[in-house]
């Protein structure tokens, strides 16, 4: 399982459904390297299944955030005749720290990154909210992506909030900007292999989780 900081609450309520279920869940940091050791675990054949919570790898190799997975991410899982269910948290940020960048970075000054919505987690950790250009092209990019699988994907979409840094009352939270990334990946995903759930929830909601987890099962053959 991919999963990150900005997702824990989700991927802790997904582990405690699978492990209910008696499988083993091996989790990934979804940092950039751990996610390439992931994929090439699961391209040896490794796993039975992924839940992929936090893709985003790939918008940060777009945009150069610091979690920076390359441009392969996902290349390698969706090329396996596995099931994955997945969602798409990190797609609302990139990471930018640390905030001494600004001053000499060109990224910073390229993208305006001091105008937008920020979240320090500390100086040294830094997260922007992407913007409506930043989203359609990787919106975009993740449809290419997942119009490659080999076996069906399902992908859920929390509307109320893509990472707990994005829900209401929080640094990041912009629904617009989200719906712009949603109907982006809606106009270009074309294969019959991916389905996708909009569900009315944020990845924080403990429904939200139960359907991952449900739909995962579901895919792996049921009860387990």
């Amino acid at each position: 399982m991919a999963e990150f900081q900005f997702c824990e609450v989700c991927a802790r309520q997904v582990r405690n459904i699978l492990e209910e279920k008696s499988l083993e869940v091996i989790p990934f940091h979804a940092n950039g390297v751990g996610e390439r050791v992931m994929e090439e675990m699961i391209v040896d054949g490794l796993f039975r299944g992924l839940v992929d919570l936090s893709p985003a790898g790939l918008s940060e190799a777009i945009l150069g955030g610091n979690r920076n997975a390359g441009m392969e991410r996902l290349t390698g899982e969706l090329s396996m005749p596995i099931p994955i269910v997945m969602t798409v948290c990190g797609f609302d940020m990139f990471s930018c720290g640390p905030y001494e960048r600004r001053l000499t970075d060109p990224i910073w000054k390229k993208r305006r990154l001091e105008k937008r919505k920020l979240y320090f987690q500390d100086e040294m950790r830094v997260q922007a909210r992407t913007s409506r250009q930043e989203v359609q092209t990787t919106a975009k990019a993740f449809a290419e992506k997942l119009n490659a699988a080999r076996a069906t994907v399902s992908l859920f979409i929390p509307l109320r909030g893509f990472s707990s840094l994005s829900v209401e009352g929080m640094p990041l939270h912009d629904p617009e900007l989200d719906m712009v990334f949603v109907k982006s990946l809606k106009r270009h995903v074309r294969s019959d292999h991916v389905e996708l759930v909009e569900m009315d929830y944020s990845i924080m909601a403990a429904a939200f989780a139960s359907a991952l987890g449900s739909r995962f099962l579901e895919m792996l053959g049921g009860e387990c």
